[in-house]
């Protein structure tokens, strides 16, 4: 578990990794294999109100190809990629506030000269939002989804400024 930005971390950023716990640490598992991960959370009674975040990080690391090591090792030559996966884990601790608006959406073209659509979300409050972001249109009388995008606006952020492209619906968009 690590702290998100350790050389730059936001004035009210709450770490998490004090907090918690899991189990286990370390697992071998072969492919296609799953394994429950548990973590404890220990609030203490003068924790401060507030989100803690922190990443959990799963490293894949691969076992020396045969003949790689030892004193008696053979020039090998190869590329081994290894995948890794942070995932980011929020606790919420005390009364929350959330306020969450959109202002300015509008038809564009991107950078690219596809369309899209343009949007501010405004942020307010003592919690990060997470959700999808959605756009509709009306396309030959019916409502047609034009695209759905998981989208997280941190606390420490009070607004974001998004270009989404999308493909519009043959029928386009009325």
């Amino acid at each position: 578990l690590s702290f998100i930005d350790e050389e730059h971390p936001a004035e009210n950023l709450k770490k998490l990794e004090p907090h918690i716990r899991f189990s286990p640490r370390r697992l071998v598992l072969a492919p296609g294999q799953a394994q429950k991960i548990r973590f404890l959370v220990r609030r203490t009674k003068d924790m401060e109100q507030g989100e803690y975040r922190g990443h959990f990080y799963v490293i894949q690391q691969s076992a020396p190809a045969p003949g790689t090591d030892g004193d008696d090792a053979q020039t090998a030559i190869g590329i081994e990629f290894n995948l890794n996966k942070s995932i980011p884990v929020y606790m919420r601790h005390g009364e929350q506030t959330l306020d969450i608006s959109l202002a300015d959406a509008k038809r564009v073209k991107d950078e690219d000269g596809k369309d899209a659509v343009q949007v501010t979300i405004n942020r307010s409050g003592t919690a990060s939002a997470l959700g999808i972001l959605r756009a509709l249109c009306t396309s030959n009388g019916e409502e047609v989804v034009l695209f759905e995008r998981p989208r997280t606006i941190y606390h420490e952020t009070p607004y974001i400024k998004r270009v989404e492209p999308y493909t519009p619906p043959a029928g386009g968009c009325t």
